[in-house]
């Protein structure tokens, strides 16, 4: 018989290894982390851009971008480098790209700047019920978006379909665009497949419709409701010093369309998933717009953005106040922009290690689960194909 003492004693013994042993293997498992196509962890180099207006008291850069005061100056100067910093992560001439950035809260809010600002705007240039045309497999935040705008009456919603290996259909896609057609919106990278869209193939399929349409012979003045007071075209500013002066970036425009509606239907591409690994320069691929996420790529939460090439062609989504060229209304999170230009000029320097790396990783894993169930198959385009991460 066992003495009771002992029995406790190794009870407890027992009972010390098994929980030893358990926390061992809960800590292994939370840092095997493998969903990169959610979320990144901050770089170093982002967190570094942040700290500045991170700070506690009055030491920090603290101040309101839109005040015009020392303070806000170096807030406002902050943000124009880091919206210079992504243009040039984009493949453009810093401050000429620049001023077709507008700094969102993230990619959700970018793709609905792009999708409700795209068909608002066809509207009022004419348009009857604008079509919007999508692929079968856009993230929520297009998909969800093109429905909701059909549910209003104010948009048609054509989704096409993809094949077995997530690409799109060219064909259907090619036939789904008509006169009425204000966006079409296909992601460049799959954030559940990998799969690669033919984007460059895509936007000359949009630009050789839109080439094709008919001038029209009228002209019609668009507001922005963010800059209500000023009647000069924006464009007047822009090459111009006076753009740089707060006084006159809120003094407000009225935007004169000449012929907008034969420059639709302009072509979104949601490259959230891409920036990484892929070129995104907007000239090359023929995007008119473009969705961007800082915490894909090392970032913060909470921020994003969305190239536009013509922003007029585009109503702002979020109204009330002159921020981003009065494309949307809102004090910016200046320590979420810093860091966003950080991490995206780090990613597009390492993107070519950085590919050829992850794909190795990708191999390696595939072989070895493939050993363990060898009937298992893989989505989307392979191993070898598609993006490396996903």
């Amino acid at each position: 018989m066992i003495h009771p003492d002992r029995n406790n004693a190794v009870h407890s013994a027992f009972s010390f290894v098994v929980g030893r042993l358990f926390r061992v293997y809960t800590e292994a498992m939370r840092g095997l982390y493998f969903d990169y196509a959610a979320t990144t962890p901050l770089s170093g180099d982002a967190a570094k851009a942040m700290k500045p207006f991170l700070s506690a008291g009055c030491s920090g850069n603290f101040g309101n971008p839109s005040a015009l005061h020392a303070f806000g100056r170096e807030s406002l100067s902050a943000i124009d480098s880091a919206r210079t910093s992504l243009a040039k992560a984009l493949g453009g001439a810093g401050m000429e790209r620049s001023r077709s950035i507008v700094f969102t809260s993230g990619a959700t809010e970018a793709n609905n700047m792009a999708l409700r600002g795209a068909v608002r705007r066809a509207r009022e240039t004419g348009i009857e019920r604008p079509r919007v045309v999508i692929s079968a497999t856009e993230h929520e935040s297009v998909h969800e978006t093109a429905r909701d705008l059909e549910r209003e009456g104010i948009a048609e919603c054509v989704v096409v379909p993809v094949s077995k290996e997530g690409i799109v259909d060219i064909g259907r896609l090619r036939r789904a665009i008509d006169e009425r057609t204000a966006l079409v919106s296909v992601m460049y990278v799959n954030n559940e497949t990998g799969c690669v869209q033919p984007i460059a193939e895509i936007s000359e399929i949009v630009r050789n419709f839109r080439n094709s349409k008919p001038q029209a012979s009228h002209n019609k003045q668009i507001s922005n409701p963010n800059k209500r007071n000023e009647k000069r075209n924006v464009s007047d500013f822009e090459n111009s010093d006076l753009f740089e002066n707060p006084s006159v970036r809120q003094a407000g425009w009225k935007l004169k369309i000449g012929n907008y509606e034969t420059n639709y239907p302009l072509f979104h591409v949601d490259a959230v998933q891409a920036f990484q690994y892929f070129d995104c320069n907007p000239d090359e691929l023929g995007a008119d717009l473009m969705t961007l996420s800082a915490h894909k790529m090392y970032g913060p939460k909470g921020v994003g953005a969305l190239y536009g090439k013509d922003l007029g062609m585009i109503a702002p989504l979020v109204t009330g106040g002159v921020q981003e060229s009065g494309m949307r209304a809102g004090t910016e999170n200046v320590a979420g922009i810093a860091g966003f230009a950080a991490a995206a000029e780090e990613a597009r320097a390492a993107r070519g290690i950085q590919a050829k790396k992850t794909r190795a990783v990708k191999r390696a894993m595939w072989r070895a689960m493939r050993e363990v169930y060898p009937r298992a198959e893989i989505n989307g385009e392979g191993v070898e194909g598609g993006s490396p991460h996903v």
